[in-house]
């Protein structure tokens, strides 16, 4: 938010900051109104208001004319111009020799196509008015010829540019922050009230006003003003707009913009024309109804937005924006001016809910002054009265069947010093007080009742009064006391240490760690209910919406780890890392028989190879997936969890639960698999469907998995288990089978360690062998086996037994 230092100078005598207003600035920052920048436009010296008496044109060039201009000097000067928006008689700003503009441009004396120039007439742009600029600046008519320009315009500004919090919004204004400058350095504010001349028209004879929704409205006000003149606004409201960050539109429409910036108080003015019915009736709209606002954007209303309307259409979203058909034109004659007072929350909600950012939206959101209604409210019809012509009606529509209560705060000087660590006094306590505008009283007994300003909204605990004490008087008097430590320390949470297990894990194998937001975009495709159901077995895969999103694309609770963590992924890899593994650990939220569930997920993503300059011209394929999984299956045996397998081929029903597990959208149909752990489902691995790597332009094969981070965990020890070192060497033996082709390993793998038992430590894939003496459907495969006992030397006795079980179990189970 941009101030003028000439604006607050309306209302509180700053005469000792005018030449230093970075100390000023530091004051506002110290009690938490954040200065993030302060210009200084110094006057410009040789810049004149000057008067057009002659124009002709150059003789030897079509765009320049020939100006003869009055500077109050003894002779006119003649200045060559290229501007076409001056005419005979117009006032301007004439730089004359030795007149050095911003940018450190200098004027001379010059000739421009043989003709000579003794200056220059200026624009805007060239004086740092504003940053475009479609000529140079007319002056109104009746600016002294000869008067510096500077002190004409009053160029010679400070503006801060002020960071204000949510809570504060009360110093959203120049004269709320004169109201807050006036508590910092113990100056009185300069009142200004307005004055209006009231006509004779009396608003009930024009139209009906009702306010449906009080809740949302506590109070509505409004005036009639007839008879206006719509024109461009005289040249000290433009400047005071533009040099606050603001466009000039036309007076009616800057005089509400005016009173914003001056009081804090948003209003809107409509034309009368465009009122149906000649009535205004505030309330909520109607479900599906179409809403256009002035920019041209169409909304579709749900019912839940207050509105502003007339006998039949939405005049505009109440303090939000108004409708395209209801602003103020050229051909305005009559106006009904709004002055009103919206609960924060609604406003906010409708805001929100359509990603409209106003001015007026992010004053009310906020909170303004239910108090300062009246006078924004007279203060825009003096302005319209004197800048317009306007007619100002007779009486004003006042809608505030319930005055504001303002709480009722009660707090003893002993909480002050307790809470903030320093001793409070009484009298430096009252001094803040009556600084702060509020009412209070004092009982020895029971200490203070405080009741603050209505414009305060944020003050109605008793710690807020404790901040502000603390805030008025300065942080840097709270002394630094290191507390001291009166329990032994505590262990840690053991899902912590768990938890922790696994991101150290992934870290050390050499996984970046990504954090993002635990919500995403409902419209997102792996929300589709096959992808849900794959991870949360049972549900029917609802998503989890929230009901006040930030933003569209920000709208439900995340159910998968993938969305994000690819969008990581693909921002590293256009970002030029071909290769790379990245891992996420947090929650994910969904709805399962009608109750909300968190659960803790750990996902990562694998794409790429490295690439050298050994590298061999003849590139091979690249299955990153069985590099995952080697990392998972190092993790799940870290892990301490013995009894785990992957599936590929489910077909569609568990032995555990009645739900079907399928391949998700986003893997590759033939390249994926579930993860049990002790039977239960706990995850899923696969590579990523090429179709949305092509469509993303992902040049490198990429693999994903996503767990349980709880299931995986069970059985991790929190503690380093000792083991005795074992002094007996391990046995190993070779041992082929011949089988048909379609026995995978795994199901060999299966049945040894079974039969095994405690002595099994391994078992190796040494060779496959196939011939057509074996049989088209044969296969011969050997494996080595590896056993050790940890109490004695294994005997081939024993050996012998153990071989043969496993050659009688794998002949009746594999044939």
């Amino acid at each position: 938010m941009k101030i003028l230092m000439s604006w607050l100078e309306e209302f509180i005598d700053l005469k000792d900051y005018k030449d230093k207003p970075e100390v000023l600035a530091d004051k506002l920052t110290d009690a938490g109104l954040e200065v993030e920048n302060v210009e200084r436009l110094g006057a410009i010296d040789h810049l004149v208001v000057g008067h057009i008496l002659e124009l002709n044109k150059h003789p030897d060039a079509d765009r320049l004319t020939v100006c003869l201009v009055d500077v109050g000097m003894a002779e006119p000067y003649q200045i060559v111009c290229g501007a076409t928006n001056h005419r005979q008689g117009d006032k301007v700003c004439a730089a004359l020799p030795g007149c050095v503009l911003p940018g450190d441009f200098k004027i001379k004396k010059s000739k421009i196509r043989g003709i000579e120039s003794a200056g220059m007439l200026c624009s805007d742009k060239e004086m740092n008015l504003s940053q475009e600029s479609q000529g140079i600046r007319i002056l109104d008519q009746n600016a002294p010829v000869g008067e510096s320009v500077s002190k004409y315009l009053n160029l010679d500004e400070t503006i801060f540019e002020i960071s204000v919090t949510p809570n504060r919004a009360d110093c959203l204004s120049h004269w709320g922050l004169a109201r807050e400058i006036s508590c910092l350095i113990n100056k009185p504010l300069k009142s200004k009230e307005p004055n209006v001349r009231p006509g004779k028209t009396i608003i009930n004879n024009r139209f009906k006003i009702e306010v449906k929704n009080d809740d949302w409205c506590p109070r509505f006000m409004g005036r009639w003003i007839e008879n206006v003149k719509v024109r461009p606004s005289p040249a000290w409201l433009k400047l005071k707009l533009e040099r606050a960050g603001f466009n000039s539109i036309n007076n009616i429409v800057d005089i509400t913009n005016y009173v914003m910036l001056e009081l804090g108080q948003p209003m809107h003015a409509y034309d009368f024309s465009q009122i149906d019915g000649a009535e205004i009736n505030v309330k909520n709209s109607v479900p599906g109804e179409s809403f256009t606002s002035f920019d041209g954007t169409t909304y579709k209303l749900t019912g839940e937005e207050l509105t502003i309307r007339d006998k039949s259409k939405v005049l505009g979203l109440a303090g939000v924006v108004g409708s395209k058909n209801s602003g103020i034109n050229d051909d305005t004659q009559n106006i009904f001016l709004e002055c009103a007072y919206f609960v924060p929350s609604s406003v906010r909600k409708s805001a929100r809910r359509f990603g409209i950012e106003t001015d007026a939206a992010y004053r009310f959101s906020r909170g303004t002054d239910i108090d300062m209604v009246p006078r924004a409210l007279n203060l825009a019809c003096e302005l319209m009265a004197e800048l317009a012509d306007g007619e100002v009606s007779k009486d004003i529509f006042d809608f505030y069947p319930q005055p504001l209560v303002r709480p009722k705060i009660k707090i003893r000087v002993e909480d002050i010093s307790e809470r903030l660590g320093f001793v409070a006094t009484e009298k430096q306590f009252e001094f803040w007080l009556e600084r702060l505008k509020c009412d209070f009283t004092k009982n020895n007994q029971e200490g203070y009742t405080v009741f603050p300003p209505a414009f305060r909204y944020d003050l109605s605990l008793k710690e807020d009064l404790i901040e502000e004490y603390g805030r008025l008087e300065g942080y840097d008097k709270i002394p630094e006391i290191l507390p001291q430590m009166s329990t032994d320390p505590q262990s840690h949470d053991l899902n912590f240490l768990k938890s922790r297990f696994v991101t150290d894990f992934l870290s050390s194998a050499g996984f970046r760690q990504t954090i993002n937001y635990n919500f995403f975009s409902s419209s997102h495709s792996c929300l589709a209910a096959e992808n849900l159901k794959t991870f949360n077995i049972g549900i029917d895969g609802e998503a989890v919406k929230l009901k006040n999103p930030l933003s569209d694309k920000l709208d439900v609770m995340r159910s998968l780890l993938f969305p994000q963590l690819f969008e990581n992924a693909l921002h590293n890899f256009k970002h030029g890392r071909s290769h790379g593994k990245i891992f996420e650990q947090g929650s994910v939220f969904f709805k399962k028989d009608g109750v909300y569930k968190e659960e803790l997920r750990t996902a990562g993503l694998l794409w790429g190879e490295p690439r050298d300059f050994w590298e061999s011209s003849k590139k091979e394929v690249s299955f990153p997936v069985f590099k995952l999984k080697s990392y998972l299956e190092s993790l799940l045996k870290k892990a301490n969890v013995k009894n785990f397998r992957f599936e590929d081929k489910l077909d569609g029903k568990l032995d555990h639960t009645k739900s079907k597990i399928v391949s998700p959208g986003f893997l590759h149909p033939g390249q994926w698999a579930a993860l049990f752990v002790k039977g239960k489902y706990v995850g899923i691995i696969g590579t990523v469907h090429p179709k949305i790597l092509e469509d993303e332009k992902f040049r490198e094969p990429m693999a994903y998995f996503e767990l349980n981070t709880d299931l995986i965990t069970q059985d991790i020890q929190t503690y380093n288990k000792v083991k005795s070192l074992v002094y007996y060497p391990t046995v190993k033996r070779d041992l082929t089978f011949e089988l048909n082709q379609n026995v995978q390993f795994k199901d060999i793998h299966r049945v040894v360690n079974k039969v095994s038992g405690a002595l099994f430590q391994n078992l190796d894939l040494k060779d496959i062998f196939k011939s057509e003496k074996l049989g088209a459907d044969k296969m011969a495969i050997t494996v080595t086996l590896y056993l050790q006992d940890a109490a004695k030397p294994i005997e081939d006795k024993t050996l012998d037994q153990i071989q043969d079980k496993i050659f009688k179990t794998i002949a009746t189970e594999f044939q």
